[in-house]
């Protein structure tokens, strides 16, 4: 069963629940996604900065 079958079966009371919950989950999914891409940004950069300064020690 679909989501949209689920929603065609649905009360409209739960419906409106659903609705509710659903907008109050996305911005916490939005930000957490936002969380992940800065970190791995971060040590995406940290590797990148430690590759350099060996590169500029040692060779």
């Amino acid at each position: 069963m679909d989501e949209e079958e689920v929603q065609e079966r649905a009360s409209p009371f739960a419906r409106l629940e659903y609705e509710e919950w659903k907008r109050h989950q996305t911005p916490h999914l939005e930000a957490k996604e936002k969380t992940s891409q800065w970190l791995f940004f971060i040590v995406l950069g940290s590797l990148m900065s430690l590759l350099a300064i060996y590169l500029l020690l040692f060779l």
